[in-house]
């Protein structure tokens, strides 16, 4: 049998909010030149929400946002 490292439920949370994340950057920046400004305020909207959830997700960890702001 391998050793095979499973990580935790929270760790595997926090790495999907994050690709959720990049995946919108992507968007978001393929979309900053139209001139139609919806689809760039929804992917930013759920950017933000998502940004929400990681900030939840790190509670788990005992992270808050203004540890980050060091």
């Amino acid at each position: 049998m391998k050793n095979q490292e499973v990580i935790s439920e929270e760790i595997a949370n926090v790495i999907d909010i994050l690709e959720q994340i990049e995946d919108l950057k992507k968007m978001i920046s393929i979309h900053l030149n139209d001139d139609d400004d919806l689809m760039i305020n929804q992917y930013k909207y759920r950017k933000a929400t998502l940004l929400k959830k990681l900030s939840e997700s790190l509670k788990d960890f005992d992270i808050s946002p203004t540890d980050l702001a060091a």
